[in-house]
């Protein structure tokens, strides 16, 4: 079996019994062309093998969670994801075990918050304390 690694941002790709006279530039430029013509497709595709690479789902199943949570995000119960990639997919950094989807602004404080609860409170207490009537 062949291994073509970083070739065009394949990063591992492994194509079994090339085509004579197939090489992994030509199917580069196959590859760029079915792109251009499918772009729908091209990015269905993409996010499918990125999400089963790092989270070990797969798009359908990410759509499923999103009509699970009532198309909603699953923190602040708002119907706008506020970004242009869509849903963020929130994650246990520690287990890795996914807890649902959420808008751009949940995600960021998730995130930066880096799933402590005590700073979170004592943020929340802070933003109380000064809150503008």
């Amino acid at each position: 079996m062949e291994q073509w690694r970083g070739i065009n941002g394949f990063s591992g790709l492994i194509m079994p019994r090339w085509p004579k006279g197939y090489t992994p530039q030509t199917y580069a430029k196959y590859r760029a062309k079915w792109v251009a013509r499918y772009p729908e497709k091209a990015k269905r595709c993409y996010a499918n093998t990125h999400l089963k690479r790092k989270y070990g789902i797969t798009l359908a199943y990410k759509e499923a969670l999103l009509v699970a949570q009532g198309s909603k995000c699953a923190a602040c119960g708002g119907s706008d994801p506020k970004a242009k990639q869509g849903w963020h997919l929130d994650h246990d950094h520690k287990t890795g075990k996914i807890r649902g989807l959420l808008c751009l602004p949940c995600n960021a404080i998730a995130g930066y918050a880096a799933d402590n609860v005590d700073h979170l409170s004592l943020v929340i207490s802070y933003l109380i304390k000064h809150r503008s009537e």
